[in-house]
């Protein structure tokens, strides 16, 4: 890789992530902004000629949106390819170097430089770079700086790498920890990252498994609330703790229900590891449809409880779907208006929401 030229394809992506959040934060702000202006301004001598501009505001705002979406839609795969590629080299993924590295005998399986080259070429061909020299950002992490002969061969035990032809050392950052669903390294979607870590949050949440500091004079006079009504343990469900917990003005607290109920002695559901890395996985494959299905006036993601009794009875977990708080019947039906796109795009089974 030629050392004066500092942009790689993570500067070149991240560059256009901060590009879109500035059109999200600032650009379509003034442009909703201009439009209710507009509408106040409205009487029926210039009717016409404001909703005029009005039209040409929504325009301009879903022309962002579009343009967001068809980025994402279009380079997802590259993207994801590429970085899914420089991370198993990171963490040590690739073949195992063993003696006959030092003596040049040819490995069974090659780092997957091949799949980085042609992500990136696919990246700059379908973003306008085709001027731009594919070696100028890609390079091979396995070759010494020092000499650029050798290659480096890794020593986890001392947390270093050693060239096999001038034997200089460098050190590196030795990370054990694979995770065992489809999570993208942070780099490929900012949205996506953050949305499967929320996701994993309400999965301990519904487990009363979540780190929560709930004061213990609440709790008790939760349960003076329950003995007040009378009501017994197995009759205390979900909604109607959450009716005691809006009397007592506890709203902030709602979702934290799972827990509540777990203090008062009622145990909450448990689901195994590989379930939950099962709804991770499904999780995580929702992404890219959800981009190419999302209305261009929607601003948030899918409901995540709506999104989790999905996928649950998808998988034919129906013990679970009780303890889901449902959505009303409205939001019900735009959810599962996206949903039934989504499950046609995976051939998923679609079962409408009562």
């Amino acid at each position: 890789m030629n050392p004066k030229i500092d942009t790689t394809l993570d500067i070149l992506y991240t560059n256009k992530l901060k590009y879109f959040h500035n059109k999200s934060a600032l650009i379509i702000p003034k442009l909703t902004k201009r439009i209710e202006e507009l509408k106040e301004t409205i009487t029926p001598q210039n009717e016409n000629d404001v909703n005029t501009k009005i039209e040409e505001c929504e325009n301009k705002i879903k022309a962002l949106m579009t343009e967001k979406n068809k980025y994402f839609l279009e380079n997802s795969k590259y993207l994801f390819e590429y970085f899914e590629s420089k991370q198993n080299i990171d963490k040590n993924n690739t073949p195992k170097k063993t003696i006959n590295s030092f003596f040049n005998f040819k490995e069974d399986k090659e780092v997957p430089y091949e799949t980085i080259h042609n992500c990136i070429q696919e990246y700059l061909k379908k973003n306008s770079f085709e001027s731009l020299s594919i070696n100028d950002y890609s390079y091979n992490k396995n070759i010494c700086e020092h000499c650029n002969v050798g290659e480096l061969i890794k020593v986890n035990h001392e947390g270093a790498v050693l060239c096999n032809s001038c034997f200089s050392t460098h050190n590196y950052l030795v990370d054990n920890e694979k995770p065992s669903y489809k999570e993208p390294p942070k780099e490929i979607s900012f949205y996506a990252y953050k949305r499967i870590n929320h996701f994993r949050e309400i999965l301990s949440q519904f487990q009363a498994k979540e780190s929560t500091d709930i004061p213990k004079e609440i709790i008790e006079r939760i349960k003076k609330q329950v003995k007040k009504e009378r009501v017994n343990l197995e009759e205390l469900t979900n909604k109607k703790t959450k009716e005691i917990l809006k009397k007592l003005g506890y709203n902030k607290y709602y979702e934290h229900i799972p827990f509540i109920k777990d203090k008062l002695g009622i145990k909450p559901p448990v689901m195994t590891p590989q379930l939950e890395d099962t709804l991770c996985n499904l999780f995580m494959d929702i992404q890219i449809p959800y981009s190419k299905f999302c209305p261009n006036d929607r601003v948030n993601f899918l409901n995540y409880y709506y999104t989790l009794y999905k996928l649950c009875e998808l998988l034919g977990e129906t013990s679970y779907l009780e303890f889901f708080p449902m959505l009303k019947d409205q939001k019900k039906v735009e959810q599962d208006e996206i949903w039934k796109k989504i499950c046609d795009e995976l051939n998923w089974d679609f079962t409408p929401t009562y």
